[in-house]
């Protein structure tokens, strides 16, 4: 699969990491580098290409679904176990969740069950080291992305109940554990920002990471058109079935809760993984990750209580089996449902039932052009939110605003930021600037939008630099189609979508 925007973003950042280049020097980014490191690590064991960067997801993946079913065993049972990591494996592959695409929200969560499990483990042994190496596992989730810092609460709240429960409370021993537990949580940030603050970029870091960031909150009414437009993306996507089942499943927990009481964790992690999920109220499709272990578990408890209902019952002995058969049924459907993109041989296919018009593969064959026609020292520019063109390139960009989103948002310091890539951008004097044409890859939120971005460089590009390159999707729909050179100029404006390439007019 093509890497789309965001795995083009942590791509990018994690080859300068590879490069010795620090985060936020030469990419200015909203996230936390954490991610961008774990690409960095994929890319050094498996090769810098979207195939070494996905087989580093598939391998945190797998650790995620093991770590998951422990878990799960740990809280309710081993039946409850594979119910709930058969359901994660299955819906974090979904196109309704961007399941193919490496999202910090997979590393997320296996650095946050992992942390859970060595939690848990020190807890009933005893041990404070493991609560230490349990807080530093959910730092790590929180440097991942900044959602990942609810799991460390949960991890306090699991240390407190514990604690209280204990008559009397041993306050000491309370305290010693929390502090551990909390240091453990802060020292990854900490030689995070001794590490940016040494390189001489704490103060970017610092204003991208949580002034800009923090300015992401959308008011409730936008927040709540972005679940609905998400429940839509869901239903359209086939995961219904399961979100359904876990629905079911509710009354069962109750009435299990009522019986047999549930790990009061179990309950708190559930808590916590929903209120991950709507950090920021924007819904987007990959946030609900965070989710996928609760959901897991929660379906897990139902078909496992509705067997044991069942079997206690008078109904005839086949009957215990039915949950287990329709689990397995709405599997079986999400498998069906999913085979154009799990077993297609098609590439453009897939891609195009995944990311529509956005122009994720048209950005190989761009950034395979630059990199064929300049040499390594060269900068380029993209005008649009596509950072990929610059990792599969491997040219370094011409600026660090390597994303437009934020640019376009119409925030208070958004101009500023217009004026300071423009500025960048005319100092380096980059060999090619790449022009993407395409709503999707600038998320302009109206009309009255900000052009000055976009109207001072389509003037700058038309003095100084010349079209050699258009690529868009052709009459097919499905298969991108590129003119290069003179072919270029005489297509230029046979397309709605595009990405123009222009070269510099050397004097």
């Amino acid at each position: 699969m093509p890497l789309q925007r965001d795995e083009g973003e942590f791509a990018y950042t994690g080859q300068l990491m590879l490069e010795g280049i620090a985060p936020y020097k030469m990419a200015y980014v909203i996230k936390l580098p954490g991610t961008a490191a774990v690409y960095a690590l994929s890319m050094w064991l498996f090769g810098q290409s979207a195939a070494g960067i996905h087989l580093g997801l598939l391998l945190a993946n797998v650790a995620a679904i093991i770590l998951l079913f422990l878990l799960a065993k740990r809280w309710c049972s081993a039946g409850v176990g594979l119910v709930a990591s058969a359901t994660y494996g299955l819906m974090s592959l979904y196109a309704a969740t961007d399941g193919s695409a490496a999202h910090a929200t997979q590393f997320v969560m296996l650095a946050a069950l992992g942390g859970i499990l060595l939690l848990l483990c020190g807890l009933e042994s005893g041990r404070v080291a493991a609560l230490f190496w349990s807080g530093i596992l959910f730092g790590l989730a929180f440097l991942l992305k900044q959602p990942g810092i609810l799991f460390g609460a949960f991890g306090g709240f699991c240390i407190l109940a514990g604690e209280l429960k204990s008559h009397p409370v041993r306050w000491m021993q309370c305290f010693k554990k929390t502090a551990v537990f909390c240091l453990g949580i802060i020292l990854p940030f900490a030689v995070l920002c001794l590490i940016l603050w040494h390189a001489g970029i704490f103060g970017r870091f610092w204003y991208w990471s949580f002034t800009v960031a923090g300015g992401g909150w959308v008011p409730w009414r936008e927040g709540w058109v972005n679940l609905v437009r998400y429940v839509h993306i869901l239903w359209l996507n086939h995961q219904w079935p399961f979100w359904s089942l876990a629905g079911l499943a509710m009354p069962l927990i109750c009435w299990r809760r009522a019986a047999r009481p549930l790990h009061p964790s179990f309950l708190a992690f559930c808590a916590v993984s929903f209120l991950a999920v709507c950090v920021g109220l924007r819904f987007i499709q990959h946030y609900f990750v965070l989710s996928l272990p609760a959901v897991g578990m929660a379906i897990g408890l139902g078909v496992v209580e509705a067997r044991r209902l069942l079997k206690s019952s008078k109904s005839p002995a086949f009957a215990s089996f039915l949950p287990v058969t329709l689990f397995c049924g709405v599997c079986a459907y999400a498998i069906f449902a999913e085979r154009g993109c799990l077993f297609s041989a098609n590439l453009d296919d897939v891609a195009v039932s995944i990311y529509g018009n956005n122009p994720c593969r048209e950005a190989v064959e761009v950034a395979r052009y630059i990199k064929e026609n300049s040499s390594p020292e060269s900068r380029i520019a993209v005008l649009g939110s596509e950072p990929e063109i610059y990792f599969h390139a491997h040219r370094h960009s011409a600026t660090g605003h390597v994303s437009t989103y934020i640019l376009m948002e119409g925030r208070p310091y958004s101009h500023n930021m217009q004026e300071e890539m423009i500025r960048e951008i005319k100092a380096a004097n980059p060999e090619y600037i790449v022009l993407v044409v395409n709503p999707l890859s600038w998320m302009v939120p109206s009309p009255s939008s900000d052009r000055t971005l976009v109207d001072v460089m389509v003037r700058y590009m038309k003095d100084r630099y010349k079209l050699v390159g258009v690529a868009a999707i052709g009459p097919s729909a499905t298969r991108p189609v590129y003119y290069w050179g003179a072919e270029a100029l005489r297509h230029a404006s046979d397309f709605k979508y595009c990405i123009l390439v222009s070269k510099i007019q050397r004097e």
